[in-house]
């Protein structure tokens, strides 16, 4: 979805995160059955958070789309905030379903990037470009897999 938000609610979510403060995420590993984690992260439960998301926009983009005869109905309010320094990564790996009660659970990850790439400077994104994506994605590059099946989308 591009330009969900704008560069002023970037700038907002960012400074609000900020402010809170990040904790290092690390892990033990692939040789110990976890993908290799090194970032920043903070971890927040916010009903209205998630429902003003969903609201903003994202319930338009999701209504026409579905997986399995399922369509989205909202987001789960466990948002994560993630911040890479220089040299940071987070692995190839499969995020588990959730269960939200009420019937409900969580199938796929949303991201939405806040920061990166020449494009926030209000150049024209000069990244590296990768096979059906004419530019990175605003905050980098990411690649989503499927189910041990090969890659969805770049």
């Amino acid at each position: 979805v591009t330009d969900f938000l704008t560069p002023a609610e970037c700038e907002a979510f960012i400074k609000s995160t900020e402010s809170r403060g990040f904790a290092h995420q690390g892990s033990l590993g692939p040789s110990r059955g976890e993908a290799f984690r090194d970032n920043d992260r903070i971890s927040v439960h916010d009903i209205l958070l998630a429902e003003k998301l969903w609201k903003a926009g994202l319930c338009d983009f999701f209504s026409d789309i579905k997986v399995q005869r399922k369509s989205a109905v909202g987001l789960n309010p466990n948002i994560r905030f993630y911040k890479y320094k220089v040299g940071q990564r987070f692995g190839q790996h499969i995020d588990e379903s959730v269960d939200l009660g009420g019937g409900n659970k969580t199938e796929y990850t949303l991201l939405i990037y806040l920061s990166g790439g020449a494009k926030c400077k209000g150049n024209k994104s000069q990244g590296n470009r990768h096979n059906s994506s004419d530019q990175p994605l605003f905050g980098g590059e990411t690649v989503f897999y499927a189910p041990r099946k090969g890659i969805v989308a770049e």
